[in-house]
């Protein structure tokens, strides 16, 4: 069940591994490294196209893609299909990625680097839209001369680095409410203490109370949070001190506990927190690539 790297190079390189591979008995399944992990086939489309990929409970999805012209062959590859992280796709990449490339994570976000982009931060490899197999961003590469030596070059558009752009407009109508929660909540923070927040299962019920999901598209959460008057808003604020202790607690080696660090100390940072929570759960955020 070991598995290991099969780093093709050319296409003629493609066609003699699938040849040299006994299906597995009663099927027409090609692993294309090791044969315990039949998941992980590579597929004869015709005699121009060749595709390595998974078998999942979507069916057969390739991630490596070889075609071959008249002028030549390239190479395409695919990331997985939708935004959660996609572990065994980048593992699938790191060991049956053709020789000369390689995967490389940044930030949550793919790229792919060869010899020819090794002076920059590689190529963008988006994910696919979740729920669709068809209409995935790609990037094509063909082999190309650099000096003395055959490099991948990429032969497809580039794509963009998706970036979130606030609706300050929207947001502008919340302004006053807004800044009164701020200063409440930075007033009650410290009385109520980090400590004092719930637990992880406490958390989600309150979320759910306080309107923090993507069904409510904001509204119902921002008419909660600058209503002064409603008790239930203490749920957000709590909500806010939870997330806020959860991404700043660590380990100390020498205590040998987690630790807290101080929270409620200084007012801009404070503000900034809050600023990024609203946003968030506001529903004022949303992402694009232009």
């Amino acid at each position: 069940m070991a598995k290991y790297p099969v780093r093709l190079t050319t296409f003629d390189e493609v066609v003699a591994h699938y040849e040299s591979i006994v299906p597995i008995r009663g099927t027409d399944i090609r692993p294309i490294g090791c044969r315990g992990r039949k998941f992980e086939e590579i597929r004869k489309q015709d005699d121009n196209h060749y595709a390595l990929g998974r078998n999942g409970w979507r069916g057969f999805t390739a991630y490596i893609v070889w075609r071959r012209y008249p002028h030549g062959a390239n190479v395409t590859l695919l990331n997985g299909i939708g935004e959660e992280a996609h572990t065994s796709i980048y593992a699938f990449h790191d060991y049956f990625m053709p020789l000369g490339m390689s995967l490389h994570i940044r930030g949550g976000k793919q790229f792919v680097h060869t010899d020819w982009n090794a002076d920059n931060r590689g190529d963008y490899l988006p994910k696919g839209e979740d729920g669709l197999t068809i209409g995935r961003k790609e990037l094509t590469y063909e082999r190309s001369t650099l000096g003395v030596k055959q490099v991948w070059a990429l032969v497809s558009p580039s794509h963009s680095l998706p970036r979130k752009v606030v609706d300050k407009e929207r947001k502008a109508k919340y302004k006053d409410g807004i800044a009164e929660f701020t200063q409440w909540a930075w007033a009650m923070a410290p009385v109520i203490g980090a400590d004092n927040v719930g637990t992880w299962r406490e958390a989600k019920i309150r979320s759910r109370e306080a309107y923090m999901h993507a069904h409510s598209q904001g509204r119902q959460f921002m008419h909660l949070l600058t209503d002064p008057t409603d008790e239930d808003r203490m749920k957000i604020l709590l909500q806010l001190m939870y997330e806020m202790r959860e991404a700043a607690v660590y380990w100390d080696d020498n205590k040998m506990a987690h630790v807290t660090p101080s929270l409620f100390d200084d007012l801009p940072k404070f503000k900034r927190k809050v600023n990024a929570f609203v946003n968030k759960y506001g529903c004022f955020t949303s992402v694009t690539t232009d």
